[in-house]
């Protein structure tokens, strides 16, 4: 983990972009695993964050179902890291940083864009892109969900 200081030193003083940085620790820890073996950690992890979750954001999670509203999970981080959790409290759409996998083998790389930012409306808006046609309602912590929460109808910031 030492190797990895001079990494997070640059990433918090803005020298490396946070994709960058995202990549590096996520190579050091994962690089070769098998993508079976990664999903077993992460369906694992999925108790992990249920433990970190404030009780008002899953109750807010379950007022949406219960209205019928779609709920989709829109987040920088892994794919393979929030899948599990979210299907384990019924949302199957989930918009997030993926991972390159070659042959069954983890790169360490990251496929595409690191979800933030302006990355999250446009994977939004690839899946829902007719934006007049439907309320959005979105709930963001970071300053990564700031362009996210420009395009809702009903944006709430650090509401738990």
């Amino acid at each position: 983990m030492f190797a990895l200081s001079p990494v997070l030193i640059l990433f918090k003083l803005g020298f490396i972009p946070n994709d960058k940085a995202k990549e590096r620790l996520f190579s050091y820890f994962f690089k070769g695993k098998t993508l079976s073996e990664f999903n077993a950690i992460c369906e694992k992890y999925k108790n992990r964050i249920n433990q970190t979750l404030r009780s008002q954001a899953i109750d807010k999670i379950r007022f949406h179902q219960q209205d019928g509203h779609i709920v989709l999970i829109n987040s920088a981080s892994i794919y393979n890291w929030i899948l599990p959790w979210a299907q384990s409290i019924g949302i199957e759409n989930v918009i997030s940083t993926e991972i390159e996998v070659k042959e069954g083998v983890i790169t360490g790389k990251l496929k595409g864009e690191n979800c933030y930012g302006v990355e999250k409306v446009k994977r939004f808006l690839e899946l829902y892109p007719y934006r007049d046609t439907y309320q959005l309602y979105v709930y963001g912590d970071s300053r990564g969900d700031k362009p996210l929460l420009d395009i809702a109808d009903f944006p709430f910031y650090k509401e738990f």
